[in-house]
């Protein structure tokens, strides 16, 4: 669980960032894949990451991923982490 909000489902994806599908406990209707960026970044790496956040929310199209919200890991369920290589204080949208 991810800030008592996104309940993780399972890991779908890895390299620089974690991405996992979540259940929104806000939003039950639908799940959300949740893109994590590892805590410890230069200054470089954490613009990228922010900087793609904001380029995701300007666009609009049926192929491209909707973004929501973004925002820091402040608390986490260590129970049924499905695999949770990332600690409190990432980056995520």
């Amino acid at each position: 669980m991810i800030n008592d909000r996104y309940k993780i489902k399972k890991k779908i994806g890895s390299g620089r960032t974690q991405v996992y599908l979540c259940s929104d406990l806000l939003n039950l209707s639908k799940d959300v894949a949740i893109k994590i960026l590892p805590s410890v970044v230069n200054d470089k790496e954490l613009e990228t990451f922010r900087n793609e956040y904001f380029l995701l929310k300007k666009m609009n199209h049926p192929n491209i991923a909707r973004v929501y919200e973004y925002g820091t890991v402040l608390r986490m369920e260590k129970e049924n982490t499905h695999g949770m290589d990332f600690l409190e204080g990432c980056k995520f949208f």
